[in-house]
Order: structure tokens, then sequence, then C-alpha cells
């Protein structure tokens, strides 16, 4: 017996209390019961097949590691490891099933209230709701600019299979650098996401606080990426080694434009967990928006 037979064990992910029939605490006696009645089926000489020499030669090496303490130990820990990680991933894919089920029930009935984060045992319900909560405070600073004409005309000619990749942008007007953000100076900044295909920035007024603008990604995962970006806790840090770190700090908001509409309207199935978990938690900052909202 050695570290090569007991490896070879592993590696074929062989259960070898299962393969004899045996509990884990079998003892010797027991297990040389069960290799003697396995060698009665399996051994070449009773069964010449393939597929009975292979199982066989895994019988014999689970018998020589049960009957020598050293790699018995070895094995067991290694076995519990195996489990361990099993577990886990059940653990993980039952808080995945929940999560998604819960995602769905909050984009279907648009509302998610604090009861319902404290109550379940989900550790998202916490961060959708705090979104949520997030959403209600800024969504009111965004009203002005959105409901403007300007930004209604300018979109009105975008085509209608593009609303998955318009992102607006707000950024604060402060003298002497706000007017450096033209057009192609947003373009670079907001390309750290992906690539643009257009930017329109809104007629404001220099005595507007902020002023705000509407990127077009090539691509919806781009677009995702930046209104999953985290301004306030990241700050400039995508930003950190381009040349358009201090403008960046002008940014306020990155929002999709739509999202409670369109995003509904994209086919989950081909989204991965993560895309899906992301996509849902933007839709519930926007929930419950005033009427006459875009």
């Amino acid at each position: 017996m050695s570290d090569r037979d007991l490896n070879e064990l592993k590696d074929s992910k062989v259960d070898i209390y299962d393969l004899l029939e045996l509990p884990i605490n079998a003892t010797e006696n027991e297990i040389k019961k069960s290799y003697r009645r396995k060698a009665l089926i399996y051994h070449p000489d009773k069964n010449p097949s393939l597929e009975a020499v292979e199982k066989f030669h895994l019988i014999k090496l689970s018998l020589n590691v049960l009957l020598k303490t050293e790699y018995r130990s070895k094995y067991d820990r290694w076995l519990r490891s195996i489990e361990a990680q099993k577990i886990k991933s059940r653990e993980l894919d039952d808080n995945r099933r929940r999560m998604k089920e819960e995602l769905e029930f909050a984009e279907a009935n648009k509302s998610w209230n604090k009861r319902k984060a404290t109550e379940s045992s989900n550790s998202y319900a916490l961060e959708i709701e705090r979104l949520r909560e997030e959403g209600l405070q800024k969504r009111r600073k965004m009203e002005n600019i959105l409901n403007t004409s300007t930004v209604k005309q300018n979109i009105s000619g975008i085509k209608e299979n593009t609303n998955d990749r318009i992102v607006v942008v707000k950024w604060k007007v402060k003298d002497g650098i706000s007017e450096l953000l033209n057009e192609d100076v947003i373009e670079a900044i907001m390309s750290v996401f992906g690539a643009i295909e257009s930017v329109k920035i809104q007629s404001n007024s220099t005595t507007e606080r902020y002023h705000s603008g509407i990127v077009i990604y090539k691509d919806q995962k781009s677009a995702l990426d930046a209104v999953s970006y985290d301004l306030d806790y990241e700050r400039s840090k995508r930003w950190e080694n381009t040349s358009y770190k201090r403008l960046s700090g002008l940014l306020r908001e990155i929002k999709m434009y739509k999202i409670d509409k369109d995003l509904t309207n994209l086919n989950k199935d081909k989204l991965s967990f993560e895309e899906y978990k992301d996509l849902t938690l933007q839709k519930l900052k926007y929930f419950r928006r005033p009427a006459g909202y875009l």
C-alpha cells in the first residue's frame, strides 16, 4: 500500500464504504468479510469482463486502505472534506434558489418592505431593501432632469430595441471643471464599462447644480456594468489609472433608462445567475415611481 494507491482512489472519486457496502466504523472482520463477498462477484477468475476487472481493482485498493490505520485516517479525512463540499454546494444552490424566488416575487409584485427583508433567511433580501430605499431617496433628485422635454425629445428618436443599452449619467456642476465634460469626454469616462455607440449631453442651464447625458452602449452587459457601479462606495477607483480620474469624481448617478419596463422583457433564461441578480436588484430600485416619471 502506498500514497499512490490512496491517490488513485481519490482521483476515482470512489466512496470505498459504499463500494464494499460497509458502515464508516466497520471493523477489520467486517471489512475482510465484505471483501470476500465482493471477490466472489468481481474477481477476474469469476468475471473476466473489463468492467468487473476495473471494479475489482478498486475493491482491492479499498481493502488495503481500510486495513492500514494510517491510510484509512487519511482517506476518512478526505471523504469528510468531500462531503462538506457537497453540503456547502447544496446550501449554495438552495440559497440561490430561494434568492431567485424572492427576486421573482418582488419583481412581480413591484414591492419589497423591511418586514419581508427581516423575515427572509436570505442575506440578499437585505440588499434588495437597501437598494429600494436608496432608489426612493435618490430618484426625486433625478426627476427634474429626466422629466425635461429635452430628455424626452432626445430619447424619443432612439429605437425601442436599444433601450436595454441606454444609461442616464448625472454629474455635479463645478466652476472651472464641469465645462470640460463634453460628449467626447463623457464617452471616454464611461467607456471603462464597455464600448459606446453614442453620447448625447442634455441642454442644461448653467444655473443648475447637476447636468446629465445619455450614453448608449453597444451591448447590454456594458450598460449593466455601468449602472451596477457603486459611486458612493467606490468613488473614482475605476478610473484610478486613467487621465479622467478627477473628472470622474464629479459623477453622481449612473442609471438605466426605463429599467422597470424594458429590462422586464429581457430573456432571463439567457442570463447567468449573477447577471439575473444584478438586473433584478437594479429594477427594484425603481419601483414605486411617481406618475409621469420616465
